[in-house]
């Protein structure tokens, strides 16, 4: 939102839109379009109604497999990991054996804090869930 409200008050101090995508690293098309939108909708207009991040690569029966997963197993014996508790990378490992996708550990730390998919005594503390 900034940056869109940013790229209006420069486009209305007299900034052309090639300049004001270069000051903010945006595609033209990109400011050319906020403006657009403000011209026709007014600052309401330039509200975003949905996050722009990626859609989520597990679906929700993957989530809910690999809650029964850590639920119902050691990472020891699902083979994951060599220790007793679930950590960021045993989870990493399970999402890629289980459903074929690579996730950073910090990737994983949203997954599991998004989705309380860590609830019980099990998890460690120290690895940041």
């Amino acid at each position: 939102m900034y940056e869109r409200y940013q790229a209006l008050y420069l486009h209305l101090k007299g900034y052309s839109p090639e300049h004001i995508s270069d000051i903010q690293n945006r595609h033209v098309k990109t400011i050319k379009s906020h403006i657009k939108a403000f011209e026709e909708g007014g600052l309401d207009a330039l509200k975003m109604d949905f996050s722009t991040g990626a859609p989520p690569r597990l679906t929700e029966g993957q989530l809910e497999t690999l809650v029964q997963i850590i639920n119902n197993r050691s990472p020891k014996r699902g083979g994951y990991s060599s220790g007793r508790k679930w950590t960021l990378q045993a989870i990493a490992t399970c999402i890629e054996r289980e459903f074929g996708y690579r996730y950073s550990l910090r990737g994983v730390s949203k997954l599991v804090e998004r989705h309380a998919i860590l609830k019980d005594s099990r998890s460690s503390r120290k690895t940041k869930y």
